[in-house]
């Protein structure tokens, strides 16, 4: 159940936080930029699902070499997806926002850069933690997930009371900090 929290802390929080520090419109700028740059997510999220059940088999045959190869190569193309879609949503993401609104929603770079910043943050843990949850060890993964997506979340409201929009968004890499604090080195 931690996974599901966490992201419900960390999709609709962040929102309600958003939208209790600073009103309705600063929610729909803040919730448009982000489901454009959860473009890359998905994409990196797509390169998990690839690699975690040939890393499920090559456990389950204790195949160790493999592991190491397979989480290897896992986390070198989800850095190359997430950089090269990066590169792209930094490219065509305002002009996208633009197009995709009608031009009813102001597109802001530097909140899409940062929003695209957790994305690459994401890519380093999420596709490390796929060794986890393939070999059935993601309780204390979850554990964290919960706590980094807490602090997360409560911080949006406090950094978008004090800074506005750029605070909200940078407060969304504090989840992604505590979990490659957490995943990496384990």
């Amino acid at each position: 159940m931690g996974f599901p929290i966490g992201n419900a802390l960390s999709l609709q929080g962040s929102l309600l936080a958003v939208g209790y520090a600073l009103g309705p419109t600063a929610v729909v700028i803040f919730g448009t930029a982000r489901t454009v740059s959860r473009v890359a997510l998905q994409m990196v999220s797509m390169v998990n699902s690839t690699f975690e059940p040939e890393m499920s088999i090559a456990y389950g045959a204790r195949n160790y070499p493999l592991i190491r190869t397979l989480l290897r190569r896992a986390c070198q193309l989800a850095l190359i997806v997430a950089l090269a879609i990066v590169l792209m949503m930094m490219t065509f993401g305002p002009w996208f926002l633009h197009r995709w609104t009608g031009g009813h929603v102001p597109p802001s770079r530097g909140l899409l850069d940062i929003f695209l910043l957790v994305v690459v943050f994401y890519a380093l843990w999420s596709t490390s933690s796929v060794l986890m949850t393939s070999t059935n060890q993601h309780e204390k993964l979850a554990t964290y997930y919960v706590i980094g997506t807490s602090a997360s979340c409560v911080m949006c409201y406090f950094l978008a009371r004090s800074v506005g929009l750029y605070g909200a968004a940078a407060s969304l890499l504090v989840s992604e900090v505590v979990m490659n604090m957490y995943v990496v080195p384990a």
